[in-house]
């Protein structure tokens, strides 16, 4: 879940809710410049206070990763975290842009 604070958290606690999924996992991405100056939150704090107060646990957020820069390394932690935590299947939750000015959350 990153991206798209607009959409992503609300689909991802919406099927936390709905059971479909047990834990959300969040990538710990590389902090910008304007994290770095303490401006806004980093990204994956922000995450976890939106998906905490849209009702999931804080013990059922995770971050995976360390420093992720992309999309591609982000992939990486998480093939590990499933492996490390025997996990054989996932949702990813991820914003698509259909059309100009159309946005569609998969």
């Amino acid at each position: 879940m990153n991206h798209d604070a607009q959409t992503i958290p609300f689909a991802a606690a919406d099927l936390y809710r709905k059971g479909y999924a047990p834990k959300l996992v969040l990538g710990g991405y590389r902090s910008s410049r304007i994290e770095q100056l303490k401006i806004v939150s980093q990204q994956n704090r922000f995450g976890q206070r939106l998906l905490v107060s849209e009702g999931v646990p804080r013990e059922n957020v995770e971050v995976v990763g360390n420093e992720v820069k992309d999309t591609l390394e982000l992939g990486a932690a998480l093939s590990d975290y499933c492996k490390s935590k025997n996990i054989a299947s996932i949702i990813v939750v991820y914003v698509v842009t259909v059309f100009p000015g159309w946005i569609a959350t998969i």
